[in-house]
């Protein structure tokens, strides 16, 4: 089980543009701590940073978009990294655009 400190989209009609943009400033946020995160010298912060890279965009904030992109596509991406790049590919790929 996991315990969510984000929120998550859904296609539901309670959901504002608020709640929106405020998915939006926190990928923001989060994204740029992730970042911090990945540049560290030890292999587990790195390995755990893209693991929180991962679970946040589920959020479908689209601010991990750039961050994701460059772990991909960066040939000396660790491939413990590159596993969550992927997962987190996929999660932001898969969530739901409440202002679509």
């Amino acid at each position: 089980r996991r315990n969510w400190l984000l929120i998550a989209t859904t296609p539901d009609p309670k959901f504002s543009t608020d709640q929106a943009e405020y998915v939006q400033k926190l990928g923001e946020a989060m994204d740029e701590a992730i970042r911090t995160a990945l540049r560290s010298k030890h292999p587990l912060v790195r390995v755990n940073a893209a693991r929180v890279l991962a679970v946040a965009a589920e959020s479908g904030a689209v601010a991990h978009a750039k961050t994701i992109t460059e772990l991909l596509t960066d040939p000396a991406t660790r491939p413990e990294v590159l596993l969550y790049a992927y997962k987190a590919a996929g999660a932001l790929l898969a969530a739901y655009d409440p202002l679509a």
